[in-house]
């Protein structure tokens, strides 16, 4: 009986031990090579051994009191470098260490992660093999080994995840029965013959060579990297030709935008060359624009042309003694098309290569070696200034002016549109590596060639756009007379207490002031004595024009959209020189004071802002004054009453009816109403909000509108194309592009954290005047959180709101424009919430979960495994909230 028990017991043993092994993803490493465990989001790490006797803790970071066993003494370090990420290396790798380690993570005692390795320590690691293709069809695999005797080999596969297929002290078969057509063993398991099906998916391979249990070597074998994306810029009427180098005798073929080409019959002015299997097209015309794609069994070129419509060619001359010289890209002539949105690039070609140099949307960009620290843009027409030019600068240089293609005239300004709607089309789901990407390219509007000549006779030219010292004193001038007008409008307003009405009523009148801060009742007047001063804080494309709509709608309230872009635009217009001396606070500053005057009905402190200036009080320049029904309402505007009844989209009639704004009309139009309520995504953190907060003439109520950075994300590259232009690229093909700048959205992350982690912490500046909403509560149950919100405002939920929200959350109502469908507020509130699940690349959702892995923690929003488990929309990726 005990024999038996003992044998069933070690049954169960081995058992255990199989499947740890088998849910374990291999790693090889050599001797005294290192072992990254990866790093952890949260507050803690741990590392275990998988030993016959159970789990042996090696190292844990909340317990680093706990010495790690005798065999890792002083091999264990746990790394805190990073901020926010944990990380545990083993070092000096003995063949001892070989075996199952399972990694880790945890937050507020809660398990978040969990990793299991099988490690292999070798004796030694062959350099990385490319897979030699053979004529035709099929690959050879040569795994490189030692004279060693008996020894035996194990084979593995890596696509998502490192596999054993073939182990020769099993089999000299593979061991998954679907395998053994596809691989042909030869030579005891070191020479495999695979199928080209085997190798499609470009999976990468390890060869382990044994004796007995003992790994002496390993390689890693696989194909190349996949080819660059090549960019191609001509224009219309020019001749391209796509070069591609092939084996002749394996399947080969060009995908275009026209379909699919393999023989030399041309189409669409579309031929391939017999000999070299390069694709010519004749005389280009836009529609060959878009992605070309050349295959010999795997993708071996990949090619985006893009045909510009228009083409300049001009030549400049320079001489030896000149300190620079002036390539005028002369797109601004251009009327109609400049200023939406558009950047450039500026080309060198040298032999038949084209250079990149200057990329105006990617500040990170080198220029060439020789180039460096010589080359810059102009602030004037996007032209390029070459400093000490040389002889050797001479040739052919060229830009290419492109568009966003959703860019709209309200321009590139990441905070003009904050609508949310996330539509992409559908044929955008999981794109293979292979989609065509001409709807991903921003439209070519213009290009300029440029022949730079160097002549031996010193020219006199005249220098181009050469910013005089009146200029630069003007620019000063204007930027001082600013901060002048806004410190003193601040002190006339904010002074104390007056002494005497009549002083107060005649400092004020000169100017048109509407409303007096100051008055024998200490500046609070007793009509707004229970004036509340509601504040939608949020971030760009987080819900806020839709939240924003539960405040426009109620007659009571002043409602404002974005006034903070004046003061933006203002600060950012200024020269060079001068946003270099104006740093963050200065800016943040100025938010706050307008802020102040606007909840007190003081317009004329924006005018300070506004550009052109408004004359007599009166601008056709407000930012996006239709979407405040306070202002396309009388008594600002005769016209719209009845619009605005019949719930018409007023962002369409109303610039056309209402014509300029008159300033004290709005100034009026608040006064009347009950309360005053103002969206901004231009304040980063709650925190500068302190000095409102506490200020006794508010009573200021903050409404924190957050959302699921993945879908802010999302959002945010369908919105601004050109600014997110390299992600919606790694979205639509799988490939991250070098450039892709990480902190558009990690800043974001950093900022929703900071701002709830203080809210969290109570401090009684905040107390009763905070409210945090996510989104998506709001667009699953628009009703229910709208009661929530003016219930903590102390007001009255008015019955228009509620109108509105059912006549515009369900996503039935027609749209009168393409721009009313995709900046509307009226949408399907529950599909808008998970459409980024539809639309975003796994890859890219697994990259921010891992930047942003607390702020999702700290809202309550779950973090997707599988691409499976984004896609299913029926499972909610939030916790529930109180």
């Amino acid at each position: 009986m005990i024999r038996i028990m003992n044998t069933v017991i070690f049954l169960a043993l081995l058992l255990v031990s199989t499947f740890a092994v088998e849910d374990s993803e291999p790693i090889f490493k050599p001797l005294g090579g290192e072992l990254e465990m990866g790093y952890c989001f949260g507050d803690d790490i741990a590392v275990h051994r998988l030993t016959a006797n159970g789990k042996e803790l090696l190292g844990q970071f909340l317990s680093d009191s706990v010495p790690p066993p005798d065999s890792f003494k002083g091999r264990i370090t746990i790394s805190t470098d990073v901020e926010g990420l944990l990380g545990l290396k083993i070092t000096n790798l003995q063949y001892s260490d070989s075996g199952i380690y399972i990694r880790e993570c945890w937050t507020n005692s809660t398990m978040e992660n969990y990793r299991k390795h099988n490690l292999y320590v070798c004796d030694k690691e062959f350099s990385f093999k490319e897979i030699s293709l053979t004529p035709g069809t099929g690959a050879d695999l040569v795994c490189n080994m030692d004279s060693i005797m008996n020894a035996t080999i194990k084979w593995y596969r890596d696509v998502h995840s490192v596999s054993l297929f073939m182990d020769t002290k099993v089999s000299l078969e593979p061991l998954q029965a679907e395998f053994k057509s596809l691989v042909r063993v030869q030579g005891e398991g070191l020479f495999l013959h695979v199928s080209d099906e085997f190798i499609q998916e470009r999976p990468r391979f390890f060869c382990l060579v044994m004796e007995g249990e003992q790994c002496r070597s390993f390689q890693t074998i696989g194909l190349p990297e996949e080819p660059e994306l090549k960019t191609i810029y001509r224009s219309v009427g020019e001749d391209v030709v796509l070069t591609c180098s092939v084996d002749p005798l394996r399947q080969n073929h060009w995908k275009t935008p026209f379909g699919q080409f393999n023989s030399s019959a041309t189409k669409n002015k579309i031929s391939i060359n017999s000999k070299t299997y390069s694709l010519a097209i004749k005389s280009l015309i836009s529609d060959h624009s878009g992605s070309y794609k050349c295959f010999s069994t795997f993708l071996v070129e990949d090619y985006a042309l893009n045909v510009c419509p228009l083409l300049e060619s001009t030549v400049v001359s320079f001489s030896a003694h000149e300190k620079e010289v002036l390539l005028q890209c002369n797109f601004m002539s251009l009327t109609a098309l400049s200023g939406k949105g558009e950047y450039v690039l500026w080309y060198r070609t040298i032999g038949q290569k084209d250079i990149l140099i200057i990329d105006s949307g990617d500040p990170s960009l080198t220029p060439p070696t020789d180039l460096q620290g010589r080359v810059k843009l102009s602030g004037v027409n996007s032209s390029l200034v070459i400093t000490d030019p040389n002889k050797e600068d001479s040739g052919t240089y060229w830009c290419v002016v492109l568009l966003d293609k959703e860019e709209t005239d309200e321009g590139d300004d990441e905070d003009a549109y904050d609508g949310d709607d996330d539509s992409i089309e559908e044929d955008e789901v999981e794109a293979p590596s292979w989609i065509m990407e001409e709807e991903y390219l921003d439209m070519c509007i213009f290009r300029q060639v440029t022949n730079l000549k160097f002549n031996q006779i010193k020219t006199e030219r005249k220098s181009i756009m050469e910013c005089s010292w009146k200029t630069l004193l003007l620019l000063v001038c204007t930027s001082l007379g600013v901060q002048y007008t806004a410190i003193r409008s601040l002190h006339d307003s904010f002074s104390g207490p007056c002494q005497d009405s009549a002083h107060c009523q005649g400092r004020q009148g000169k100017e048109q002031r509407w409303k007096s801060l100051c008055d024998d009742s200490h500046g609070i007047p007793d009509e707004t004595a229970a004036r509340k001063h509601i504040l939608l804080f949020a971030q760009t494309r987080s819900g806020s024009s839709f939240t924003g709509q539960l405040f426009n709608q109620h007659p009571g309230l002043f409602y404002v959209f974005e006034p903070l872009f004046h003061v933006q635009q203002a600060f950012t217009n200024s020269s060079s020189r001068l946003q270099r001396a104006l740093d963050g606070r200065a800016l943040l500053g100025a938010y706050r004071d307008l802020l102040l005057n606007l909840y007190n009905c003081d317009f004329s402190f924006l005018e300070s802002y506004i550009r052109p200036e408004p004359q007599d009080h009166m601008t056709g320049a407000f930012f996006r004054r239709s979407s405040s029904h306070a202002l396309c309402t009388p008594p600002v505007c005769q016209e719209g009453g009845e619009e605005i009844l019949a719930g018409q989209p007023d962002e369409v009639w109303c610039p056309k009816k209402c014509q300029a704004l008159n300033l004290t009309l709005a100034s009026q139009a608040c006064q009347a109403r009950s309360h005053v309520a103002i969206k901004t995504v231009r304040i980063p953190e709650i925190g500068d909000l302190r000095t409102l907060s506490e200020d006794p003439r508010l009573d200021l109520r903050i409404v924190h509108l957050v959302r699921d950075p993945r879908a802010i994300l999302a959002s945010r590259m369908t919105a601004f194309a050109g600014k997110f232009r390299a992600w919606k690229i790694w979205n639509a093909t799988g490939r991250q592009p070098r450039y892709v700048d990480l902190t558009q959205i990690t800043r974001t992350c950093r900022d929703i954290e900071y701002s709830v982690e203080t809210s969290l912490q109570k401090p009684t500046w905040l107390r009763g005047r905070y409210l945090l909403v996510r989104y998506e509560d709001l667009a699953l149950n628009p009703e229910e959180k709208a009661k929530e919100i003016y219930r903590f405002l102390g007001l009255d939920l008015d019955q228009r709101v509620l109108a509105w929200i059912a006549h515009n959350t369900n996503g039935t109502v027609a749209s009168s424009s393409e721009w009313n469908y995709k900046y509307s507020t009226t949408r399907d509130s529950k599909a808008t919430a998970q459409s980024w699940r539809i639309h975003l690349n796994f890859d890219i959702v697994k990259t921010v979960q891992s930047l942003c892995n607390r702020t999702l923690a700290l809202l309550g929003y779950k973090l997707v495994r599988s691409v499976d488990e984004l896609r299913n929309i029926t499972k909610s990726l939030m916790e529930p909230r109180t």
